[in-house]
């Protein structure tokens, strides 16, 4: 269905736009925005700006295992729950692009809350369930 791909679509951007913005080294770039709006802006912030405490970039789109669990398109705006169990993203060093290690930590289930938004879906709410971890 497409417009489950849109919302999955519009989750796996925000993975893109948080390392655009780490390699950009501005935890409040305006690129946080293109796929997300607050509280889950002000979540993908506090997620850059730890990536840049660190000194780490991610790589890429973890794989999400992503699955669409509720929509409504009756609603203004539309509304969507996005049911996911992301891998932990791989790191680089943000001054030399070298792997970095860590001990990965198990994936929590992930309930992604997604809105319209100017003509778009865009990611409203992110809540991590800390009391489960994901099957593999």
């Amino acid at each position: 269905m497409a417009a489950e791909s849109a919302l999955v679509s519009a989750y796996a951007a925000t993975y893109t736009d948080v390392t655009v913005a780490v390699r950009q080294g501005n935890f409040r770039s305006a690129v946080l925005g293109r796929h997300a709006i607050a509280p889950a802006l002000d979540q993908l912030q506090l997620t850059a700006e730890q990536y840049l405490r660190l000194g780490v970039v991610p790589v890429g789109v973890p794989v999400l295992r992503a699955r669409v669990t509720s929509v409504r398109l009756d609603e203004t705006p539309m509304e969507a729950v996005v049911a996911s169990c992301p891998a932990a993203p791989r790191l680089v060093a943000r001054g030399t692009g070298r792997p970095v290690a860590f001990r990965a930590l198990p994936s929590n289930p992930v309930t992604v809350d997604l809105q319209t938004f100017q003509g778009r879906w865009v990611v409203s709410f992110f809540k991590v369930d800390r009391s489960q971890t994901c099957s593999a």
